[in-house]
């Protein structure tokens, strides 16, 4: 999420123009998204989201089977601070997570998909529910 510190008349450091409004909108929208694991998975294992998110950002919330995970406890966001990631990392739960356990993704705003060149060729898969 980008914050927008507005300053009052007759500054024009941050007009109401279309950019200023198209990205409190962005920050505004929220998506969600359903993955179903097809297979057993280990712990410490990295999960691809249906979308990216901004690493750090705090835009991200991850549910498995209907429980809000905590980041840093539960899972950990996988890339470098500001930039953009479809990967979590699932911490040590002391168990396989079984196929067919699914987790939930709530994202606020809207990433674009890196370049191929950005992300080795990876792409997202998924389907958006809103």
């Amino acid at each position: 999420m980008i914050k927008i510190e507005f300053k009052n008349l007759p500054s024009k450091e941050t007009p109401i123009d279309d950019e200023n409004l198209n990205t409190m909108q962005d920050n505004i929208e929220q998506h969600h998204y359903h993955l179903e694991l097809e297979s057993d998975t280990a712990d410490n294992s990295q999960i691809e989201l249906p979308s990216y998110y901004k690493v750090g950002a705090d835009v991200l919330e991850v549910y498995f089977v209907g429980d809000l995970l905590k980041k840093d406890e539960h899972y950990t966001e996988v890339g470098e601070t500001g930039s953009l990631s479809n990967k979590i990392q699932i911490k040590e739960w002391g168990d396989t997570i079984e196929s067919g356990s699914y987790f939930d993704f709530v994202i606020q705003g809207t990433f674009e998909a890196p370049t191929t060149t950005e992300t080795n060729g990876e792409g997202a898969s998924g389907n958006e529910q809103t």
